[in-house]
């Protein structure tokens, strides 16, 4: 079976300057673990100038249009002989990449979404060996046990991250006596109460979110409860391998009191 590099989130520029790394590895003979019992490692030959394909599978479609102009300037621009090739399987992707390495066709970098499957399947390569404790150092604090590595071996690599803002009506908060926005769940619903308090003759109310649909909760909540926890994200506890919504409480009972209150706008 072919073991390939798991990438958790999709690869941006300097996700695609590891995998130079790793291909420099593996065509050098040190990296023995990107392909097991055979396997495709690409178009890599041992003529001097001729290219090493790399293949990455992703199931995002949503900035795929943004990878691939990554993809195309990384090949452009790379002095390694590397091509690599992204493929999008946003269908049925889990069942695809079992295909593919029951096939032998496996691609060489993969987004991981079952980390715990993948690696327990023997589908995903380790990375000390062919990055080094150096490289991997860098992310010292930040590989999360069952997300990135497993049994203290690293199999993947975070290299991207999420920002969350804090929109909020500076004129609104002041006009309701505060000079800067609210830092606890707390004070937002007291925030909420006061600014419709003042406002509320005017058509104010001192929180919105659109409802309708589903990002309308999951914004605010994954904000709150996922940054508050270091366990769990987006309901999931990977320590335990189970979803784990207690993590939200707070922000539903907080949104709760200000729908209570007649703190939120209707609607």
């Amino acid at each position: 079976m072919k073991r390939v590099f798991g990438g958790k989130y999709a690869l941006t520029l300097s996700g695609l300057t590891i995998l130079a790394l790793l291909a420099s590895a593996c065509s050098s003979g040190t990296g023995g673990n990107a392909n097991v019992n055979g396997g495709n490692q690409g178009e890599q030959g041992g003529a001097s100038g001729e290219k090493t394909k790399i293949t990455y599978w992703t199931m995002d479609r949503h900035d795929m249009d943004y990878m691939q102009t990554k993809v195309d300037e990384y090949n452009a621009t790379n002095t390694d002989n590397i091509v690599v090739e992204m493929k999008v399987m946003a269908d049925n992707y889990n069942q695809a990449v079992d295909v593919a390495f029951s096939s032998n066709q496996a691609p060489d970098v993969l987004k991981v979404n079952d980390f715990p499957t993948y690696v327990n399947k023997g589908y995903l390569a380790p990375l000390g060996e062919l990055l080094g404790a150096e490289f991997l150092a860098q992310f010292d604090g930040l590989l999360v046990d069952n997300v990135y590595q497993m049994d203290g071996v690293v199999y993947t690599l975070p290299n991207t991250g999420q920002f969350w803002r804090l929109l909020y009506n500076v004129d609104l908060m002041e006009q309701a006596g505060y000079s800067e926005p609210p830092k606890t769940l707390d004070e937002m619903v007291d925030a909420a109460k006061k600014i419709t308090e003042a406002g509320k003759s005017q058509g104010i109310y001192g929180f919105a979110s659109n409802f309708k649909s589903g990002s309308g909760f999951t914004r605010p909540a994954y904000a709150s409860g996922t940054l508050d926890s270091a366990t769990s994200h987006e309901g999931y506890n990977y320590q335990t391998g189970e979803f784990d919504f207690e993590m939200y409480r707070d922000v539903v009972e907080a949104l709760r009191q200000i729908k209570v209150d007649g703190s939120m706008i209707p609607g």
